[in-house]
């Protein structure tokens, strides 16, 4: 019987936080690996993963204006000390992403190909530093689609 801060709760709240963040368990699979340099989640200690939960709690709070900067230039060259803290994307970033697409006239298969070229080799977008990424090269592409026509 699992006592209470076990290793299958501190699973299971990872879990559920991840899920409200739109996160499915190979994405968390994937973080891990980037993060803690472990391919699975029960490599993980205890503390790793409330503290991840934690994170991801966090995450959905409103965040402060210091905060908000570092968003707003994650993922850029120009990024600097700032963009150290690795922030998780949001729905927000998602539907701006889905927004240019539509508006370019492109389908999925498209758009995937697009942000596989943009992040590399894992084509997923995870952080806010790879949405903008993504979302620069589509609004560049975008103001220029517009410019052209007539």
């Amino acid at each position: 019987m699992p006592e209470y801060g076990s290793r299958d709760k501190a699973l299971r709240g990872l879990h559920a936080e991840a899920r409200k963040r739109g996160l499915d368990h190979d994405a968390l699979h994937e973080i891990a690996l980037e993060r803690f340099q472990r391919g699975s989640l029960r490599d993980l200690s205890v503390a790793q993963i409330q503290g991840w939960a934690n994170e991801l709690r966090q995450a959905q709070a409103p965040r402060s204006a210091a905060s908000r900067r570092r968003q707003g230039t994650a993922g850029r060259k120009t990024a600097g000390k700032a963009a150290k803290v690795v922030e998780l994307v949001g729905a927000k970033e998602l539907e701006l992403i889905g927004g240019y697409a539509e508006a370019l006239g492109w389908d999925r298969a498209r758009l995937d190909g697009f942000i596989r070229r943009q992040l590399g080799e894992h084509g997923r977008v995870r952080t806010v530093g790879d949405a903008n990424k993504v979302i620069d090269g589509l609004r560049a592409m975008y103001r220029r689609s517009v410019n052209r026509e007539p």
